[in-house]
């Protein structure tokens, strides 16, 4: 969710780490939420740094609860991601 705001506002970009089974076997099923950003965007823009994370938040813990919301939101998103 925040990273759509953070792509479609264009303070964001989406940078995928394709796993191809090089690492350790037992982190191959795991996925994290990362979030990157600029010094300049925090100094600038503290309260849009702070809202990202809160959304990040808000997002892992609405997967939490309800898990079954993650293939709908991936879609919703990439969907909107993607060029063309």
């Amino acid at each position: 969710m925040a990273t759509e705001l953070a792509v479609t506002s264009g303070v964001g970009t989406i940078v995928l780490d394709v796993r191809r089974g090089d690492g350790p076997a037992g982190c191959f099923d795991y996925t994290m939420p990362v979030l990157a950003t600029t010094d300049r965007l925090i100094e600038r823009s503290p309260e849009i740094a702070a809202a990202a994370v809160r959304a990040l938040v808000a997002a892992q813990n609405a997967l939490k609860t309800d898990v079954s919301r993650a293939p709908k939101s991936a879609t919703s998103a990439f969907r909107r991601a993607r060029p063309g």
